[in-house]
């Protein structure tokens, strides 16, 4: 059995595990920014991911990627959802799900990346 882990070892294993969503839009402010696109309310980040999801499911043909491509067909027409941010700006995110109880929706942040929030 090895001996207790240095504080080395355990700030590489905090770094390099998986990434755990902040529960306050302020801990992590790289995934609230992203590069804005003319003539679209969503980021060039976000259309990306929705772009990969999109094709994901357009190869996959399943019950469930059905309703992918449904979504998100036209990414402009995709419900969006805001997330206050400190100095009362408001970031806009596309809404791809919700719990069936509404406390938790699924967004793409601004820096496109999937995100359960609350839905306050």
């Amino acid at each position: 059995m090895s001996g207790p882990l240095t504080a080395e070892q355990i700030k590489l294993a905090l770094q390099s595990g998986a990434r755990i969503n902040p529960s306050r839009s302020e801990t992590f402010p790289d995934l609230w920014t992203g590069t804005a696109v003319p003539g679209s309310r969503w980021t060039a980040q976000q259309l990306a991911r929705m772009r990969v999801d999109l094709d994901k499911a357009l190869i996959e043909r399943s019950r469930f990627s059905g309703a992918v491509i449904a979504l998100l067909r036209e990414p402009e027409k995709l419900e969006a959802f805001s997330i206050p941010m400190a100095g009362g700006r408001v970031v806009l995110c596309p809404l791809l799900a919700l719990t069936r109880d509404r406390k938790r929706v699924l967004i793409i942040t601004p820096s496109g990346e999937k995100k359960w929030t609350d839905a306050k």
